[in-house]
């Protein structure tokens, strides 16, 4: 059983599957962590103060798409995520050719998944995936900047069966705050110096996708 958080202007004491925006990280669901303290971040952002809206769900019985590990494989399906659904116009077309490659070999199939664990793409951490797109980050900081103003990892319901999976527990209002934009003063000044580590020999997506075909040429 896993506790989660979702911050809110309102009480939701019951989400609704298929209801919300499509251009989300992970596409049309309901976005939620288990860090108490985030919830409270995004309530804080309405002038009039928000809910902290509890719940328990069980996973055992869920298909999970955990995208939690930290590793090349885990960033590079959330990036081909991020693309597919969010990616705005002006970045598709700079970087057509990697997003495309991105989403034909990294994009992980959501079909016949109930419930996403992942990384999160707020503002600024938008911003290091746009950088990252460009080759200007490499994989090596990419992995370091996604832990950046401790922002913490998304727990998404995807399915009608996740959907269900959900108890409500409580809700409670908080106060209006500036969390949010202290974190991201916090991570983008993180960020600055996080630059500073690029090294030569560090893998950017261009290297990448060049490894991968050759590795597809000798295959043949």
């Amino acid at each position: 059983m896993i506790k989660l958080f979702h911050g809110s202007d309102k009480e939701i004491v019951k989400p609704i599957y298929g209801y919300g925006r499509s251009d989300c990280d992970y596409g049309s669901g309901f976005y939620l962590s288990d860090d108490e303290s985030t919830a409270m971040m995004w309530a804080g952002q309405n002038e009039e103060g928000g809910y902290i809206n509890e719940y328990e769900i069980e996973v055992a019985d869920l298909n999970v798409l955990w995208l939690n590990h930290n590793n090349d494989e885990d960033v590079l399906k959330w990036m081909a995520l991020l693309c597919f659904n969010r990616i705005d116009q002006e970045t598709r077309l700079k970087n057509k050719k990697e997003i495309d490659y991105l989403i034909t070999y990294y994009k992980p199939d959501l079909t016949n998944i109930d419930f996403v664990v992942g990384y999160r793409a707020d503002d600024s951490y938008y911003d290091y995936a746009r950088d990252f797109l460009s080759s200007d980050l490499p994989i090596e900081l990419l992995k370091k900047a996604m832990m950046l103003g401790k922002l913490g990892l998304q727990h998404v319901l995807i399915s009608k069966k996740a959907f269900e999976s959900i108890v409500f527990i409580r809700s409670y209002r908080v106060e209006h705050n500036n969390y949010y934009n202290q974190l991201e003063k916090a991570a983008n000044n993180e960020y600055e110096e996080l630059l500073k580590e690029r090294e030569i020999e560090h893998t950017y997506l261009r290297d990448i996708i060049r490894e991968d075909i050759r590795h597809q040429s000798n295959k043949k």
